[in-house]
């Protein structure tokens, strides 16, 4: 159980009076809220509708048989792709689960992952459909408003279970905004006069958690920003001998951070018992599968080595202890795949085993923990060093059994948006992941126990069951949407954190000629 008690508030003395007249946005005025900001709302009603003939016609006959959706919308992508063979992309590292296939203009992986969301969110399929597939597009202009205005854009989030989304601005809407807005098929709020940004939230989150970590009272933390209020927050777990009741105003007094430059955001601080946050790495477990995974898994060996795979220690490869998340490229083509951190540095040995799906036996292939993993990210790379060795691939597995390929590595995510993860303890029947809802987007934390401060998380909060939350042994699993690279398990817990795979080429990341090895016209 988490226990807060005590909190502490930081903010510079300044008070900005926003003394603009009201603006207007491509003619259209906006209206003054309470808070300093101006809005522009454009309705459901005023914008584009989205048209999808085929996929309401394999609805209504689903319906209409008592069927599910998914085999409908499966059997449509095998049969197109079988009758129409020169319009299907080709699949250069060998064939996927399934076939590249748009039904309306919507991939059938976005669409079968938006199964898995009606049905962990315990809504309808057509539903999820209805309410969440315009996050692609809106991911689209969310990136070339940060992108166009890195200085003013302060965060875009989807609401209102997937039907508005909201874009903000540290100063004036921009009219580029208003015309970008005007192309989603959904409602859009345009917040203008926030009086921050999100690059001023993220660099003074990791400034601050920085200064935090370097605390000799402070033995785990997690921080965050909210953009819609300018608010970083972190909850502080002190070291053990500190956590007397009586202590708690001397341990929070000693916390005080530098407060931002910007008056417009604030630093808050709770003491918390036990942020029940750790790592998702599995301990003396088994190697193995289901018998429902063995099953499915009887097929002949895979030659490939995908993102999404086993990993596994002791000399047979009998202990398995994370998963794998996505193969890399350098810039002059050399592959490798990447987990974890942690996983390597909580178990002390270099070489792992991986293992691909088909064959948990004699499909394997040795893989060492480099010198150069992140410094900042929980992240590390892994390159074939065994006797044996599989062909590296554009893909991974998105479920047991099921490999998948990427053709995008996201950046920046919309905050609302639905994400899916595979990992090796959550999911070992044939076919099974999870999706869930990201509710931040950079997130700071230290995991009790652990020396290293990390940063770039992305926290998910998955509402299905079973897993709750990330399990251990799904540690460096990948975290994707449709065919988009989102991030790698990280941590487990009370909450589900993923370092987001936008840092692998950072320079604090595996530097800038690494980066998820992507198939754009796949």
């Amino acid at each position: 159980m988490v226990a807060s008690v005590l909190a502490l508030t930081l903010t510079p003395e300044l008070a900005v009076a926003n003394t603009d007249p009201v603006p207007s946005v491509g003619g259209i005025r906006a209206i003054e809220l309470p808070d300093g900001t101006h809005r522009v709302t454009l309705t459901r009603e005023s914008q584009p509708k989205s048209e999808r003939p085929t996929i309401d016609r394999l609805v209504a006959e689903a319906k209409s048989a008592g069927a599910d959706l998914r085999p409908a919308l499966e059997k449509y992508a095998r049969d197109f792709a079988a009758a129409n063979p020169s319009q299907v992309a080709d699949q250069p590292d060998g064939p996927a689960y399934y076939p590249p296939v748009k039904i309306d203009g919507i991939r059938i992986e976005e669409l079968i992952d938006l199964g898995q969301v009606a049905e962990d969110e315990g809504i309808p399929h057509a539903e999820a459909i209805n309410r969440y597939a315009w996050q692609t597009t809106l991911q689209a202009v969310h990136n070339k408003l940060e992108s166009t205005f890195p200085d003013e854009a302060s965060g875009t989030s989807l609401l209102n279970d997937g039907r508005t989304a909201r874009i903000g601005f540290k100063g004036k809407i921009p009219e580029l905004a208003l015309r970008l807005a005007r192309t989603l098929p959904g409602e859009v709020e345009l917040i203008g006069d926030k009086g921050f940004s999100k690059k001023e939230l993220r660099e003074t989150l990791e400034s601050s958690s920085k200064e935090l970590g370097k605390r000799a009272e402070v033995a785990g933390y997690v921080g965050k920003y909210d953009i819609e209020t300018g608010v970083i927050h972190f909850e502080v777990e002190p070291q053990k001998g500190l956590k007397d009741p009586g202590r708690r105003a001397a341990v929070l007094s000693a916390l005080r951070l530098q407060p931002p430059v910007n008056p417009r955001m604030r630093i808050e601080i709770n003491i918390s018992d036990d942020l029940n946050l750790r790592p998702a790495e599995g301990v003396g477990q088994k190697a193995g599968v289901t018998a429902a995974g063995r099953k499915a898994g009887a097929a002949a060996d895979d030659p490939y080595l995908r993102g999404g795979g086993i990993l596994a220690s002791g000399t047979t490869g009998t202990v398995w202890k994370c998963t794998s998340a996505f193969n890399l490229i350098r810039s002059d083509g050399y592959h490798s795949t990447t987990s974890a951190r942690h996983c390597w540095e909580l178990s002390g040995d270099q070489y792992w085993f991986y293992f691909n799906h088909p064959n948990y036996t004699g499909n394997r292939t040795t893989l060492g923990f480099t010198q150069n993993a992140s410094r900042q990210y929980d992240f590390s790379r892994l390159v074939q060093s065994g006797s044996v060795n599989l062909t590296f691939t554009r893909t991974f597995y998105a479920a047991l059994n099921r490999p998948r390929y990427v053709t995008a590595n996201g950046t920046s995510p919309v905050e609302g948006s639905r994400v899916c993860f595979f990992g090796r303890t959550s999911h070992d029947a044939d076919g099974e992941y999870t999706c869930g809802t990201i509710v931040e987007s950079d997130v700071t934390y230290r995991m009790t126990g652990m020396s290293g401060d990390w940063f770039g998380g992305i926290r998910t909060i998955f509402d299905g069951s079973p897993p709750p939350v990330t399990q251990g042994g799904d540690s460096g699993g990948p975290l994707w949407y449709g065919n988009t690279a989102w991030g790698i398990t990280s941590a487990a817990g009370g909450t589900s954190l993923f370092v987001a795979t936008d840092r692998i080429n950072d320079a604090d990341g595996l530097g800038t000629s690494w980066n998820v090895w992507t198939c754009p016209t796949c």
